[in-house]
């Protein structure tokens, strides 16, 4: 079994031992609620950002790669809330962008947990 993974976030932890540690659980590690506990493995790790947010009535933490998403959400949102037949798509992605931006951010260690290697 190849380590590289659980290294890699060790480092990390050691080099920033004050930031939380958010471990992203791939949907196929559990399939289903029969058991208690579930087996996954070490993915990749990495500094980031997170922020819990709700968008369309689903709360989940969204990490800084998935801005994009979050500005979408927020977009569709201003042009429920706003007029936005005066505003074009440009001012529409900037302020949702803005928007985005102003949430509060966490810096983190960001784990990702995976389907088991066979051990």
């Amino acid at each position: 079994m190849d380590n590289t993974n659980v290294k890699e976030f060790l480092e990390l932890v050691k080099e920033n031992p004050d930031l939380p540690i958010l471990p992203f659980v791939d949907y196929e590690v559990v399939p289903s609620d029969d058991y208690h506990w579930w087996l996954g493995s070490f993915g990749g790790a990495r500094l980031g950002k997170c922020v819990d947010f709700a968008a369309h009535g689903s709360e989940r933490v969204f990490t800084d790669d998935e801005q994009d998403d979050i500005e979408e959400y927020i977009a569709d949102d201003l042009c429920d809330d706003v007029d936005c037949v005066n505003m074009t798509d440009e001012e529409i992605e900037k302020l949702a962008h803005e928007k985005a931006e102003a949430l509060p951010w966490v810096k983190c260690i960001i784990v990702y947990i995976g389907l088991p290697e066979v051990v």
